[in-house]
């Protein structure tokens, strides 16, 4: 493949080819099938978003019927459990669900335009939904699965007790995995105790997004100069040396550092979709035509690739 066909827009002849010819609806992985007929499938038919909604497939073969003959833009199933999902009446649970979307992580270090991805930035999306899956699995969480979704990777979490949560208890979920908030510690206490818990889990990710911040690019809520004045410290804080930090920073600069790091980790994954308990996602199986490439149902994150695993024919060849 030459970088002009990797993550392209697909043409319309090019998405019927791919559903005609390689579709296969035993990429759907059996925690979608099991209860394929209590999920509400969508389907985006002329490129304008998922305006087909409330669809209900008894069997998996009527769904692969549907697929193929309608050779959809996208198509999208329930994280959300319904007893009747052409009404999305009979509420039953909803998975749990991170959404890191290249084309949105607030620090990247490529040059892609808005709304674009590269092989760069897809490999940082993985690097962040790995740094969740840890922090996910540190609370005792372990049914978790891994999707690729064309252009970014979805963690899904599946364990019984999560299912049946409000979207309360999902934002403080997701607060935390993301080290959204400064721990609440003051004065010479924050930033020494940091082995344990959520003090650990925000130390992580400041480290994360310092090590990330670009000191010729803008970020929303961080001033040039606060940025600046923590890019000159990065060093310091990898080595763990934060009493150097804070001896250097005036304390109400670092407070304002770590409030607004604490904003960008929060822009790391789109919230609203983790808090969502009726959200539709891309169906893994499909294309995402916006890049040429296949929402896949990840085996092992650690070895995928997406430009092995998720690359369709007409692309390959």
């Amino acid at each position: 493949m030459t970088e002009d066909q990797l993550l392209r827009m697909a043409t319309r002849e090019e998405i019927r080819q791919f559903y005609h010819e390689e579709y296969k609806t035993r990429e759907i992985p059996k925690y979608i099938t099991k209860n394929i007929h209590r999920r509400e499938f969508a389907f985006d038919r002329i490129g304008k978003g998922p305006r087909d909604r409330f669809n209900q497939f008894r069997e998996l073969k009527y769904l692969e019927r549907t697929i193929k003959a309608k050779a959809p833009f996208a198509a999208y199933s329930s994280v959300a459990l319904y007893d009747d999902p052409t009404k999305r009446s009979g509420w039953d649970g909803a998975e749990m669900v991170f959404d890191v979307d290249a084309k949105d992580i607030p620090i990247r270090t490529c040059n892609c335009k808005q709304g674009e991805v590269c092989p760069e930035c897809l490999e940082q999306a993985k690097e962040i939904i790995l740094l969740i899956r840890d922090n996910i699995q540190e609370l005792g969480y372990k049914n978790i699965h891994y999707v690729y979704s064309g252009r970014g990777y979805h963690l899904r979490i599946q364990d019984p007790e999560l299912l049946q949560t409000n979207s309360n208890f999902r934002t403080e979920l997701v607060n935390y995995v993301l080290g959204a908030e400064v721990p609440e510690l003051t004065g010479e206490l924050q930033h020494f105790i940091i082995p344990f818990g959520y003090s650990k889990i925000y130390t992580n990710w400041f480290k994360y997004t310092i090590n990330h911040l670009d000191k010729n690019k803008k970020y929303p809520g961080f001033s040039k100069n606060l940025k600046n004045d923590i890019i000159k410290r990065k060093e310091l804080v990898n080595k763990n040396q934060w009493g150097l930090v804070r001896g250097e920073i005036k304390p109400t600069r670092y407070d304002k550092i770590t409030r607004s790091i604490a904003g960008i980790h929060k822009e790391l994954c789109d919230t609203k979709v983790s808090i969502d308990l009726k959200r539709i996602l891309r169906l893994p199986s499909t294309l995402h035509y916006k890049v040429s490439m296949k929402c896949t149902a990840i085996k092992n994150i650690e070895t995928f690739d997406p430009f092995d695993d998720a690359v369709p024919n007409f692309i390959a060849k």
